[in-house]
């Protein structure tokens, strides 16, 4: 938080708190994640800094659609890259052989950023932002996320441009940032305001108003305009599932489950299991960390039993010093460390299979 800084003199330990966070640049982080690619949605890094699981939305003609996924079964970077969920008409469903992808489709990949990139290339999954020749990216909204995201890109030397209803507060935000910024004063939900400021062919439109269904509209809009990336923030709880079923918007960052998952990443583990690893952003479903202890069932079982007796999807695991994306002929062993896919409302059935026995 920034109450607590060296700035106010003011150490959180003095007041027993082990750790705080500030929710406006978790949502910054978040934000700038999903620059990485045109499609994707959200990102979770896993503790090693190096394997990702992504959220992306899949394009017309990808090699994944339309084709059952056994097809794609003894293709090398299957080995590397684990498809370890989907979202079919903003319904969340663990993969089968027998399933078949469509255009639209939100699939959940997991693997080394390195490998993920690769899978991109042999999929046909293009990043349309690499592919353009501006580095424009239209921030709706002089909020403290606003200043916070600006800052952050203009470091990363893009080209940031304002857009601001409230005249005051764009000149007290370029105020604080101490240097003048293109800013567009106007509502971001005007056509008009929009072309203004360079909407279309934009790298990134980005809505960061405190409004929520200002966010929205303003994200589909720009995207509608030509902007190659729509995001949108919301705070209420109630649209972290509903905006991402929205076609015009890429990605949504939503402030309540960001906060959430800052707190779930700094609570002790019970009885090997971290009920919760993250809340994901584009469905309701969770990523769970479990530990593999010498009591549990899962011990010596390869996933494909395992996942006989209880739907699940593994999408790595840390063993040792290595990451691994497991297939079906993996073996638990002691001391594994899985993250795990799995329906929702089926943690205690989780538990009770990969936890102590």
């Amino acid at each position: 938080s920034d109450f607590f800084s060296v700035a106010n003199g003011i150490d959180p330990k003095e007041f027993g708190i082990t750790y705080s966070f500030y929710p406006e640049e978790e949502c910054v982080k978040r934000i700038c994640d999903s620059l990485q690619h045109a499609l994707l949605g959200e990102l979770v890094s896993f503790p090693n800094g190096e394997s990702e699981l992504h959220g992306i939305r899949l394009p017309d003609h990808s090699r994944l659609s339309e084709a059952p996924l056994r097809n794609f079964v003894a293709e090398p970077i299957m080995t590397r890259v684990r498809i370890a969920g989907w979202l079919h008409r903003g319904q969340f469903r663990l993969p089968s052989g027998n399933d078949t992808l469509y255009a639209g489709d939100t699939v959940y990949l997991s693997g080394k950023k390195k490998d993920l990139d690769e899978f991109y290339q042999w999929a046909g999954i293009q990043n349309e932002l690499y592919g353009t020749p501006n580095r424009r990216i239209l921030i709706a909204g002089a909020t403290k996320i606003g200043e916070l995201l600006i800052a952050k890109l203009q470091e990363e030397k893009f080209d940031v441009r304002l857009i601001e209803a409230d005249t005051r507060r764009a000149h007290e935000l370029m105020d604080r940032a101490g240097h003048s910024i293109f800013c567009v004063n106007g509502d971001p939900n005007q056509e008009a305001i929009l072309r203004e400021a360079g909407v279309e062919g934009a790298w990134t439109f980005i809505a960061v108003q405190d409004d929520d269904e200002n966010n929205i509209l303003s994200s589909a809009l720009a995207k509608k305009l030509g902007a190659i990336k729509s995001v949108a923030l919301t705070k209420k709880p109630e649209y972290a599932s509903i905006v991402p079923r929205i076609d015009l918007i890429d990605a949504s960052i939503n402030y309540t489950r960001v906060s959430v998952n800052s707190v779930l990443q700094h609570l002790p583990q019970e009885s090997g299991v971290r009920n919760v690893f993250m809340m994901l952003q584009q469905c309701d479903n969770s990523l769970y960390e479990i530990e593999i202890h010498p009591g549990s069932i899962a011990v010596g079982k390869d996933l494909a039993t395992l996942r006989r007796k209880f739907p699940m999807i593994v999408a790595q695991v840390h063993r040792g010093t290595e990451w691994i994306a497991p297939s079906g002929s993996f073996s638990f062993q002691e001391g594994d460390v899985a993250y795990v896919m799995i329906p929702e409302g089926m943690e205690t059935e989780l538990i009770r299979l990969m936890g102590e026995k």
